[in-house]
């Protein structure tokens, strides 16, 4: 699956991960951005907020406080709730939010992010306003290809915390770029040109979900046991995937496949497998000596490589049987996804109206208020 979207947009060199960003937009589950600095995490996300439309929130988690977040706490006269007076720069009718190096974020504020990221509450409060949960971070270790890239200040992140983003994104370096996409990035002519010409990025979102949410009601069995499987044969390599991580799997695996109508081959299921591993949040890493390291293979993720035979391995189509079985039975294969249509995507709208096949939320109320922590 080939797109370019993120180029029209101004962003040149992330083709080989565009899917995974896509599916992030569709199934608006929380995305991370990890990448050096200088390689256009933060740049790509305010662009997609942008040629989205969205009121969208970009906060430095180095420097934020929480009254940032939520605005100034007052009670009310007779003291039974507290309520939140507003700025232009809370959170409470943002669309989107951005948290800018969350891995330099306090850890008394990375607690306070959970139930955002995941629940897209604050102080137990529900945000019905708020649809894309975004975050980016510097590499949390020293470069193990000995370039010396060091970033103080850019801890690890809480592994709970890590593990409430359903897409972990390591971005490409100069190094990953094609000459052309050199080229893009040297002209000071391409910043800031970023426009969804046409509304073709919503349209394509837009069909995704309708696709995305077909899917989620007949959810192919393959998927399921696909990402069982998967789970098992990591974990014989101490990587540990959470039973909540696998529920995501599964789901980023539908997200990616409704971008492709519907449609998975083994490219598209190691690059979201690869891309549903939280690790690089908090992981150091560290070279394997040579004697057992897996065996490289094309097209192949290097952490799933690590799995049983170094290979992405899906359950034959009689039975798919668990880690501590036979290997024999199952093959290096494409999983077929087979799906029946939800129905005609509305692709005719009324004209002089804007395009806009991303549904409309009615943002809160402007006063947010919480029970008080304590009552006379």
């Amino acid at each position: 699956m080939k797109t370019q979207f993120l180029q029209t947009l101004g962003v040149y060199g992330y083709q080989a991960i565009e899917p995974i960003v896509l599916a992030a937009l569709v199934s608006e589950d929380p995305l991370l951005l990890i990448g050096k600095a200088g390689t256009g995490k933060t740049y790509l996300l305010n662009s997609l907020s942008e040629a989205l439309g969205l009121a969208h929130r970009h906060y430095n988690a180095s420097l934020i406080n929480f009254d940032d977040l939520v605005g100034f706490p007052y009670p009310n006269d007779d003291g039974e709730e507290i309520r939140y007076l507003e700025t232009p720069a809370t959170v409470w009718q943002a669309e989107s939010v951005l948290i800018d190096e969350i891995s330099r974020c306090k850890p008394e504020h990375q607690n306070r992010l959970f139930s955002l990221v995941h629940e897209r509450r604050i102080q137990g409060l529900a945000m019905p306003a708020l649809r894309y949960r975004w975050a980016a971070m510097n590499p949390c270790h020293l470069d193990a290809q000995g370039g010396g890239d060091f970033y103080e200040g850019s801890q690890a992140l809480d592994q709970a915390l890590a593990d409430r983003f359903a897409f972990i994104i390591e971005v490409p370096d100069w190094d990953a770029l094609s000459d052309g996409d050199r080229l893009y990035v040297a002209d000071p002519r391409s910043a800031g040109v970023g426009v969804d010409a046409g509304g073709q990025l919503q349209e394509r979102i837009g069909r995704a979900r309708h696709i995305f949410h077909g899917l989620l009601e007949q959810l192919p069995a393959a998927l399921r046991e696909y990402a069982v499987t998967v789970t098992s044969l990591l974990g014989l390599s101490n990587i540990r995937l959470s039973p909540r991580r696998v529920r995501q799997l599964t789901r980023n695996l539908l997200a990616t496949a409704a971008l492709n109508e519907g449609r998975l081959d083994e490219g598209l299921f190691g690059l979201t497998l690869q891309a549903s591993i939280p690790h690089p949040a908090w992981a150091r890493r560290q070279t394997r000596p040579p004697s057992t390291a897996p065996t490289a293979q094309p097209g192949i993720p290097p952490l799933v490589a690590a799995a049983k035979n170094g290979s992405i391995l899906s359950c034959s189509s009689q039975r798919c049987p668990s880690a501590s079985k036979s290997y024999s039975t199952m093959r290096p294969i494409p999983i077929p996804v087979r799906w029946r249509s939800p129905g005609p995507w509305p692709s005719s709208r009324p004209s002089g109206k804007p395009s806009s096949p991303l549904p409309s939320i009615r943002p809160p109320s402007n006063a947010h208020t919480a029970p008080s922590a304590a009552k006379a």
